[in-house]
This record gives structure tokens, sequence and C-alpha cells, in this order.
């Protein structure tokens, strides 16, 4: 396939499963909005492509369904964080333990950056749909049972998180995973 195909390929995924409403993305499966950068992140995924390629398909069909740059930029999702701590909020707070809440907090979103990346690392070795399932009860999430969609009556699953036991016994038993592990695994002798 010729770049050109791949584009409108992408083109015609991206018009036939988003809309821009109010310079925002919006999901015509289930009318609800999502950050640019979540739609650009998933086209690799879903096509294989590259991602660089991906994300200039994305921002020209942004670009010629309305969207401008400065619009581009809050529709895609990156955003800074503005905070600020004062005594008075911590006196609020007393009998709150902000520290492991925080920790908490860095601890999912790091585990979660590591799931991406280990997809990342395994897509190449994926080739079916049933050892995606399979890695993705390695990172500890399996399927939930097909729920219709009652207004567009499109089948739906979801991911709900795995107990602690069954995500061992499927590292144990997925071979793919092993091989990942055996290869990510640093040498133990040191120079």
């Amino acid at each position: 396939m010729n770049q050109i195909e791949e584009q409108n390929q992408l083109s015609n995924y991206l018009n036939k499963n988003y809309l821009i409403k109010e310079n925002r993305f919006v999901n015509t499966h289930n009318n609800l909005y999502e950050w640019g950068y979540v739609i650009s992140e998933s086209l690799p995924v879903i096509f294989n492509f590259e991602r660089e390629f991906c994300d200039n398909v994305f921002k020209d069909w942004a670009y010629l369904h309305g969207l401008n740059s400065k619009n581009l930029e809050t529709a895609w999702g990156v955003r800074k964080l503005n905070t600020y701590w004062t005594p008075e909020m911590a006196q609020d707070i007393i009998g709150i333990d902000a520290e492991a809440e925080l920790i908490s907090l860095l601890s999912e979103s790091l585990a979660r950056e590591i799931d991406v990346q280990i997809l990342k690392d395994l897509k190449n070795d994926i080739k079916t749909g049933d050892d995606f399932l399979r890695i993705i009860k390695c990172i500890g999430y399996e399927t939930t049972q097909t729920i219709y969609d009652p207004n567009t009556f499109t089948p739906r699953k979801h991911f709900i998180s795995m107990n602690f036991n069954d995500v061992e016994r499927e590292r144990k038993n997925n071979t793919m995973w092993q091989n990942y592990i055996r290869t990510t695994k640093p040498n133990s002798k040191t120079p």
C-alpha cells in the first residue's frame, strides 16, 4: 500500500468515526468528546502505520474540517497544570494523608505508562485479536461480556481489572509475555 492509499484509509476512518463540534472531536458512535491526542495514539495501533504519519494525517484532517491551529491545540488536549498550595488549604485537609494520596496517584499513572510501553514494545508480535487480549490479561485487564448499545445496537466490550492471582497465572502461561520479560530483563552481570 502506498502513502496516498494509507492517507485515504486513515481519512476514511476519521470521517466515519469522528466529527468536529464546538472545536472538539466527537466520537460518532457514542456522541462523546475525545481528546485529539487519545485519537492520535490509537491510529498507529489500529492501522500499524508510523506514529508521525498518523499525527500528520489526523492534523490535516482536522484542519480540513474547520479547526485552526489554536483550536487544534485546545482540542488536542495538551494542557499545563497550574496549581497552588496555601497553609490554609493544608489545615482544611487535616486527617488526609496528602503524601500517600499523591504517591498513590503517581503510582497509578506510572503503571498506566508502563502498560502502554509494553503494548508498544509487543505490537509487532501481536498478530491476532486473541494475542492482544492475552497480553492485556498479562497487564491485568480482561474484557466484560458483550453489551449492545441501545441507541445504535453496536456491540461493545469494556476492560475491567483482574485480581492479582489471575494476572500471575496469565503471565506464567503466556509465552509472548515470558519472551518479552526474558528479553527486557536487565543482565545481572555488571561490567
